[in-house]
Parts: structure tokens; C-alpha cells; sequence
């Protein structure tokens, strides 16, 4: 078998990785319930996406990608992109 890296995955790659069955905002580890919840540092290159059950629950979804700084002041110049509807 070949286990896949992502360093592999070569450019112009999205990955996108999570669990839906992973109730990441239902996890307490005494402090409380998480207010927001990140990956870490595992598996971060530009492209990556992490996608959980949003803190709201319901089918909202809380999105974490990793951009390269040249590709998100790209999107932060790019009026249609922000858009909020």
C-alpha cells in the first residue's frame, strides 16, 4: 500500500480533512466548552482545510484554511469574495 502524504500532494492541492462523527465543541477538558476550535500545527501547508460541525450546531460549519500570505491578501483586496449576504 502507499500512505499519502500531503507534502506529496503537489501544487495547485486542496485537502480537505475532519471529522464529521467528532463533536469537537462538546469536549471538555475542565476549563469548559472550546469558544472556537483550530487544528494545530499538523498537516499545515497552503490549500489545507479543516471543516467541523459549527459551534451553533444545526448545519452550520466553522471552515479553517491555510493560505499561503500572498493568496489571502489576494482575497482580503477581493470585494466579491467578502460579500456578506
Amino acid at each position: 500500500p502507499i500512505i499519502f502524504q500531503y507534502k506529496d500532494a503537489g501544487v495547485n492541492c486542496v485537502a480537505v480533512g475532519s471529522s464529521p462523527r467528532f463533536k469537537v465543541y462538546d469536549v471538555d477538558f475542565g476549563f469548559g466548552k472550546p469558544e472556537s476550535v483550530r487544528s494545530g500545527s499538523n498537516n499545515r501547508f497552503d490549500g489545507m482545510v479543516y471543516l467541523y460541525q459549527g459551534k451553533d450546531g444545526g448545519r452550520s460549519i466553522d471552515v479553517e484554511i491555510s493560505l499561503e500570505s500572498s493568496a489571502m491578501e489576494n482575497l482580503e483586496k477581493d470585494k466579491e469574495f467578502l460579500l456578506l449576504e
